[in-house]
């Protein structure tokens, strides 16, 4: 599989990083999601919604603003906004 062999090419400071980047583009590879099927597409947007709001090892969930807009044909595309640890400063 491709991102087995990329994974054991690419040098990370952070292994666990590499390791969760590998899960998830197993998974996301395991759907049949090829264009023009909208429904399987659609599927792989419900996939990595999943993905990016499931909660951490911490059991603490991100703190970010998800959501679909529908294209004309129906095909989901997700965007997510993470929330900035950076405190704003007022001017």
């Amino acid at each position: 599989m491709v991102c087995y062999a990329i994974g054991k090419n690419i040098k990370m400071q952070n292994n666990k990083w590499l390791d969760e980047i590998l899960l998830l583009t197993k998974q996301l590879m395991a759907i049949p999601s090829i264009s023009p099927n909208v429904a399987d597409e659609n599927q792989c947007a419900d996939a990595i919604r999943h993905f990016t709001l499931a909660p951490y090892e911490d059991s603490k969930t991100p703190e970010v603003f998800a959501d679909f807009w529908l294209a004309e044909d129906g095909r989901k595309n997700f965007t997510c906004l993470l929330r900035s640890k950076k405190q704003r400063i007022k001017r």
